[in-house]
């Protein structure tokens, strides 16, 4: 069992903060944590957020993947309508299937996610 998901159940059975003898080498890290005010549980539902992100962008089919990686890069429609060699009505309705999927309302927000 690795130390992220003990802690996880840790922090929600109500031992925050608790390290086994047997994993002494993370004694550093959380006093470092402490120090800097991150609890575990705030790490466990930041990777929470993390892993569900990525979950949601692999539901995106290889073509809607392409076109998130070209708006991320701050490309317009017609931008990558040229780069795609697709019209811009096609990479209109695949932002639209994007938005959808992702649950998001402008391609800003789900750039936005994805970057922080």
């Amino acid at each position: 069992m690795s130390i992220f998901f003990r802690t996880f159940i840790m922090a929600f059975a109500g031992a925050v903060n608790f390290i086994p003898k047997t994993e002494y080498q993370a004694i550093p890290e959380a006093i470092r944590a402490t120090y800097y005010n991150r609890s575990p549980v705030e790490v466990v539902l930041r990777d929470y957020s993390r892993l569900k992100e990525a979950e949601l962008i692999q539901s995106l089919t290889r073509s809607e993947r392409e076109i998130l990686a070209l708006a991320e890069r701050g490309l317009s429609r017609s931008q990558i309508s040229q780069r795609l060699h697709k019209s811009e009505q096609t990479i209109k309705n695949q932002i639209g299937v994007i938005l959808k999927k992702l649950g998001v309302n402008r391609m800003k927000d789900v750039c936005l996610a994805i970057m922080n």
